[in-house]
């Protein structure tokens, strides 16, 4: 009787390895969570974005233009507060003075933050003098609360001897500011300063326009008149081991000729313009970057969106017809690995590359080379 000799038992081992590997390995590896590299990662989040609203380009306004209501605080010369053609008007002299010094006046006032949210004020002040104004409201004891603190953006503004527009969202003030919520204000100071000098300076001070003011939120789903176009972000899951360093917006913006705008980005009461554009023609694509800076005291114009993260894209001046958004990236940094909790679809995507370039070949190469050589003992051994 002829007996065969059989192939090494090592090589029927390796054929069997392979055999399961070639079956088991796509589904363990892909069940393996993700290891995120250090540096910076891209993260698409266009299908997080809300349906798109905007502010309309009109707005309801409650003017504080009365200017009798404004009195001197105290009443002092060489100091004269006037009306004159419709503005308010604040002159003097600050003497000469080893300190600073300042002048101020206040009025009463109420205005429902609630219903009208931005402040508004046409001002002017003389060059070599800063200026503030602050906000306070009744506590429910009754009591004064201060809403304003003196490194916020409303307090010692250098005087350009220029007209400025100065236009803030009372509600994202204070509560950057107090850490609290106040529906009203109930009054407002406005000062004049200068530091120590051993020259007097005069001074002036002329309030064009004083209002508090709203932009309706509106559905832009179509082609309209808006004044600003928000897009929210809902679901965005915050990972204190990443930092957020830019986002990128890219889209088709319609708006009218000549008109300026400005992208932003929010995160709860933190702000961060991008780059001032001017439309030349109308429509363009849109690709900006806005940059994620240390600094978050920015202080916003408009409407704080209705979510806790949104793009907002504001004119600041014109109007913005339109805005068709193609692609939201974010781009976090981490600066040690990091796990995922779950497999990402790139995990899964070098697994099967693995599994039809190296893997299965392999496996075929080794089958074939056992099968050969079966092939050849059983004609030698016939």
């Amino acid at each position: 009787m002829l007996q065969l000799n059989r192939p090494p038992r090592k090589i029927v081992w390796l054929e069997a390895l392979l055999i399961v590997l070639v079956f088991t390995t796509p589904i363990v590896a892909i069940s393996f969570p993700s290891v995120i590299l250090p540096g910076i990662h891209s993260m698409n989040a266009t299908s997080l974005q809300t349906p798109t609203y905007a502010e309309s380009s009109r707005a309801t306004i409650l003017g504080e233009n009365n200017w009798t209501q404004w009195k001197l605080n105290p009443t002092q010369s060489p100091v004269s507060l006037n009306e004159s053609t419709g503005e308010l008007v604040l002159t003097g002299e600050f003497p000469a003075s080893s300190v600073s010094s300042a002048f101020s006046i206040s009025r009463s006032l109420v205005a429902n933050l609630t219903t009208y949210p931005i402040m508004y004020m046409s001002i002017r002040v003389s060059q070599g003098a800063s200026y503030g104004i602050r906000f306070y409201t009744s506590s429910t004891r009754g009591s004064v609360v201060s809403l304003w603190a003196d490194t916020d953006a409303l307090n010692h503004r250098p005087g350009i001897g220029q007209s400025e527009n100065v236009q803030v969202n009372m509600v994202q003030l204070t509560e950057l500011n107090t850490g609290k919520v106040f529906g009203s204000v109930n009054s407002v100071s406005l000062y004049v300063e200068r530091g120590a000098s051993s020259r007097p300076t005069n001074f002036s001070l002329q309030l064009a326009k004083f209002e508090f003011l709203d932009y309706p939120f509106i559905p832009a789903h179509s082609p309209g008149s808006y004044h600003a176009i928000y897009i929210g972000l809902s679901q965005l899951q915050q990972n204190p081991t990443l930092t957020l360093r830019s986002v990128q917006l890219r889209g088709h913006l319609n708006a009218s000729k000549g008109a300026v705008f400005v992208p932003y980005f929010i995160q709860g009461l933190s702000v961060y313009p991008g780059l001032v554009n001017t439309i030349i023609s109308a429509p363009i694509d849109v690709s900006t970057t806005i940059t994620i800076s240390v600094t978050n005291g920015k202080l916003f114009s408009d409407n704080l969106p209705t979510e806790a993260t949104a793009l907002v894209i504001i004119a600041a001046s014109g109007t913005l017809t339109q805005l068709v958004v193609e692609n939201i990236s974010l781009n976090y940094y981490s600066r040690t690995a990091q796990t995922s909790s779950s497999p990402s679809q790139d995990r899964a995507i070098y697994v099967n590359d693995a599994f039809f370039l190296l893997l299965l070949p392999a496996s075929v190469i080794v089958l074939v080379l056992g099968q050969l050589r079966k092939t050849k003992l059983t004609k030698t051994n016939a």
